[in-house]
């Protein structure tokens, strides 16, 4: 699934295979819970929105303070803050236990509260 982030999806210039979605907006509250991995932009909301339920993230971007979220999303071990580093190392975190996913999250704000 991918989201245009608002743009219209006829503007995407190249072809869409069959197995894939596009679409202008997603509601995250909807779909966040069946996601394996997040791929994101570094948007601050979507990514807070991925820590709030336990999916590793793999953030890139440089505009705004996205470069800053990357940076945080890696330092704090809950994803990869670039685009260079394994997908299938990610894919593998998300089969982690709840209590994993907890541990990750917890360890995350003790490292924003300090």
């Amino acid at each position: 699934m991918v989201t245009t982030g608002g743009q219209p999806t006829e503007s995407i210039p190249v072809g869409i295979p069959d197995n894939a979605r596009v679409t202008a907006f997603l509601p995250y509250e909807q779909v966040l819970p069946k996601v394996d991995l997040l791929i994101t932009n570094g948007g601050y909301g979507t990514v807070n929105m991925a820590l709030a339920h336990g999916i590793p993230i793999v953030s890139a971007g440089l505009t705004e303070d996205k470069e800053e979220v990357s940076a945080i999303v890696q330092w704090s071990g809950a994803g990869r803050g670039n685009w260079q580093k394994s997908l299938r190392d990610m894919t593998r975190r998300r089969n982690c236990s709840v209590s994993s996913s907890t541990r990750i999250r917890y360890q995350l704000s003790q490292k924003i509260r300090s």
